[in-house]
């Protein structure tokens, strides 16, 4: 499990600032400029997670979204009450909303139910609070504290959406219009009933405030685990206090009573080999109760997981030379990072997530999990990062995508094919580097080829050299 990032306040002034940056004007100038044209018309289908403050510098990778990890709901109503009207604090919120609207992106925000006041937690286990702090694993929302959680998100989803009802002042668009209600639910909650409550209430409510919101569930993570082998999963599941057998009770539980409770299901998709896997056991799950929802993945992270459960004694070191800053583990880190996101994107895609939001914008290097520390498509200062191109390059060939399908090319090399409106797009690597030939596949001679830097060339279809680093063949 990944614990978010707080948010930090940003002061007035330096908000005036920004808007002055971001719109053109300055000086003594009146800032009131109208944000850019909206950049995902049509269908969109990458974000990026993280408000660190760069929104100038990430819209230019042309995604148009961003995520709002870390924000509580004790956060915005910090104080709980059934006889006084309700105080609420946007200033977070309003503040990130006013940083972002010049570059006309929007903002998918997850919403922690967690107030230590609202909530009823557990006598008997533990789990770790998105600061990293162990805290007791939540039952419920207290009864007599649901109509207030409801109110809340009703008023959150109002303040947003531009219709010109009780809107955030100043606002120029619908810049939230999905919510995700919670973070790896199945690690912070007791069950799933308490966290379906809470689901259903915050969809009833956002929808009573926007019909055109769309609710999030619930950003399962089950890590490796279809990575294995079908004989190494029994023996894991079989363990009498196997995480994995918890994990599975939850879902099964949600998803056997939350289908009307949720428009998109999130996931947090880890390794490229568990991928494909992980997607299809979601879908049988929700077949089986028959139904089917849209599946985002959030929180995907950029880089090669080099700590956490699974880690090899390899991994782990580099790890700890990645920490001392070797250049030569920094550097490799970058390689894989950029071409690691393009991979775990394209066979998300493959499987049948819609839409992905790549973690992190910017490096976090006092994060408490190491392992998250360097996943930034910027590096600490600001700087991109070989992934910020590769992300950019990513974008601008497969954005905008209508179907996918995986190309039956053999083991050792795996391609996709992305149909756009204007052209088609092959994706492709291989675990081993050298020449091949896509004679079989391509009807041309020669093809365009852009490699995850965005530089072009044209390349004869029965001499394509590739390797581990994706590459891209524009077929228009």
């Amino acid at each position: 499990m990944r614990a978010h990032k707080l948010v930090s306040p940003v002061s007035l002034a330096t908000l005036a600032g920004l808007c002055m940056a971001f719109s053109g004007c300055s000086g003594t100038a009146t800032c009131n400029a109208e944000p850019r044209p909206i950049l995902h018309k049509g269908i969109q289908r990458f974000g990026v997670d993280g408000v660190s403050g760069k929104a100038t510098v990430i819209s230019e990778l042309g995604d148009g979204w961003s995520g709002v990890n870390g924000l509580n709901w004790q956060q915005i109503e910090p104080r709980l009450s059934q006889r006084a009207a309700p105080f609420y604090n946007w200033r977070t919120l309003d503040d990130i909303a006013t940083r972002f609207q010049p570059t006309g992106r929007e903002l998918q925000v997850n919403l922690n139910v967690l107030h230590e006041t609202a909530l009823e937690g557990s006598q008997s286990t533990t789990v770790t609070h998105p600061s990293g702090r162990r805290m007791p694993a939540i039952l419920r929302i207290k009864p007599e504290y649901l109509g207030n959680w409801r109110m809340m998100v009703k008023a959150l989803v109002e303040r947003y959406d531009h219709d010109g009802n009780a809107d955030m002042p100043g606002l120029k668009y619908p810049i939230i219009t999905h919510v995700q209600i919670g973070s790896e639910a199945e690690n912070v909650w007791a069950g799933a009933t308490g966290y379906t409550e809470a689901l259903c209430a915050a969809y009833d409510a956002a929808k009573k405030a926007s019909p055109e919101a769309q609710i999030m569930a619930a950003g399962f993570n089950v890590g490796g685990f279809f990575a294995l082998s079908q004989e190494e999963r029994q023996l894991r599941a079989s363990k009498p206090s196997a995480i994995l057998r918890q994990k599975e009770a939850f879902i099964g539980e949600f998803v056997a009573s939350a289908s009307r409770c949720f428009d998109i299901l999130t996931l947090h998709l880890r390794d490229v080999e568990s991928i494909p896997g992980t997607v299809g056991w979601f879908k049988d799950k929700m077949q089986a109760h028959k139904f089917q929802k849209t599946i985002w993945s959030d929180d995907m992270m950029s880089g090669p997981a080099l700590g956490g459960r699974g880690a090899s004694q390899a991994e782990r070191s580099k790890l700890r030379e990645l920490e001392r800053g070797n250049a030569a583990v920094v550097n490799w880190f970058e390689q894989e990072q950029a071409a690691l996101l393009v991979k775990k994107a394209v066979t998300a895609f493959a499987a049948g997530v819609e839409k992905v939001f790549i973690s992190t914008d910017v490096d976090w290097p006092n994060y408490y999990m190491p392992i998250w520390r360097h996943m930034g498509l910027l590096d600490a200062r600001g700087n991109r990062k070989p992934a910020f191109t590769a992300f950019k390059t990513m974008v601008e060939q497969l954005d905008g995508f209508v179907t996918v399908r995986r190309i039956d090319s053999g083991s050792q090399l795996l391609a996709y094919e992305f149909a756009r409106k204007d052209r088609k797009i092959v994706v492709l690597w291989s675990d081993k580097e050298g020449a091949v030939n896509l004679t079989k596949y391509l009807r041309s001679q020669n093809v365009e080829l852009v490699d995850l830097r965005g530089k072009r060339s044209t390349v004869k279809v029965n001499n394509v050299m590739i390797g581990s680093s994706p590459v891209f063949l524009d077929l228009e």
